[in-house]
């Protein structure tokens, strides 16, 4: 995808938020009250299992990159 954030940045997707947004989904489906299932069966997500190595590189990102973090820094500071 040739698209772009609101800084011009090109727009990713890691195999980290896919996950994420999968267990999401998984635990909004789940419910957490009485009603709650004990588990999500998750089926055509298009992710596929891989022994690959995961380096600590690809687990993060850095601080001004985050836009959490970017979000709390004061302006002010600068």
């Amino acid at each position: 995808r040739a698209e772009k954030d609101l800084d011009g940045n090109p727009l990713k997707v890691t195999f980290q938020a896919v996950v994420d947004n999968l267990a999401t989904i998984a635990n909004h489906k789940m419910g957490e009250a009485a009603e709650s299932k004990p588990f999500a069966i998750i089926r055509d997500s298009g992710a596929k299992l891989t022994d690959r190595k995961i380096s600590p590189n690809e687990m993060a990102i850095s601080p001004d990159q985050c836009v959490y973090v970017r979000g709390l820094t004061n302006p002010m500071n600068k």
